[in-house]
């Protein structure tokens, strides 16, 4: 496939938006859009967005994440696309495998990888006396982390010490009334904008589903996709897993943390 193919792949992506039923809001079409891994679409419909809209803030911080995501995703298939010029095949390998982590529906990437993949298999079979690729092009690689249960230390537990470890929300059945209560003192801080008080309220233990853990999870969600866009990976991982403890079917923040684990595991 040579590099026009890849970037005219990447662009068609665009003319399939809204080739399916989506959504009236821009936020919402994005968001269903972002479920199907099409992240140009998404970018798209995000910056349909009016400045005035209430969701302004949140699809802007959606959009700077996405973009990052499309962007490295790219930059991986370009330096993918000039080490299998340079027959160094085994590190472009890593290079589409890490593209398809950050972005898994990206068709270029996993185009390329099947295709060199296969070329090192043909190339494997082959006498020695018949290549001619200095040995000192091609390289091990690092093993990439594919799973969460691979993940970084970032994503364990991130709750202050001396607090026991907090259990996702729905795991056990809280005390009612301790678990109003709760809410209630979240609600206020919420208001107040005071997010971290209230984060430190709802880890203290488990609590019912409302609203208002809907919005805290909200918040923390959207600042966890500021600092990703910003390029402060940790932060934003650490942020990623306290929704997930929040909310552990957290579709989005299992998605984008993912991306960011690939990010910090490329050399």
């Amino acid at each position: 496939m040579t590099r026009r193919a890849v970037l005219a792949s990447l662009a068609g992506s665009l003319l399939i938006v809204g080739c399916q039923s989506l959504p009236e809001g821009d936020l919402a079409a994005a968001e269903v859009l972002l479920a199907r891994g099409d992240l140009l679409g998404t970018i798209v419909r995000l910056d349909r967005v009016p400045p005035a809209h209430p969701d302004y803030p949140r699809s802007r911080a959606l959009a700077h994440a996405t973009e990052r995501r499309v962007r490295l995703s790219q930059e991986l298939v370009e330096s993918g696309l000039s080490l299998r010029a340079e027959w160094r095949d085994r590190e472009a390998v890593e290079r589409f495998e890490r593209a398809l982590e950050i972005w898994p529906e990206l068709d270029s990437a996993r185009l390329l990888l099947d295709a060199t993949r296969a070329r090192v298999d043909a190339l494997e079979k082959l006498p020695d006396v018949l290549l001619d690729v200095p040995s000192g092009d091609v390289v091990t690689t690092h093993p990439v982390v594919t799973s969460p249960e691979a993940a970084s230390p970032l994503m364990e537990s991130a709750a202050p010490e001396g607090r026991p470890p907090f259990s996702p929300s729905g795991v056990r059945n809280p005390d009612r009334s301790d678990s109003a209560s709760r809410l209630a003192a979240i609600q206020e801080k919420l208001e107040r904008g005071h997010l971290e008080p209230a984060l430190v309220i709802a880890e203290s233990g488990p609590l019912d589903a409302s609203p208002t853990l809907q919005r805290l999870v909200g918040m923390l969600h959207q600042r966890a996709l500021m600092r990703y866009g910003h390029g402060a990976l940790e932060l934003a991982l650490r942020d990623w897993a306290r929704v997930l403890r929040l909310d552990a079917a957290h579709r989005e923040a299992k998605e984008f943390a993912a991306a960011a684990r690939a990010e910090l595991a490329i050399d």
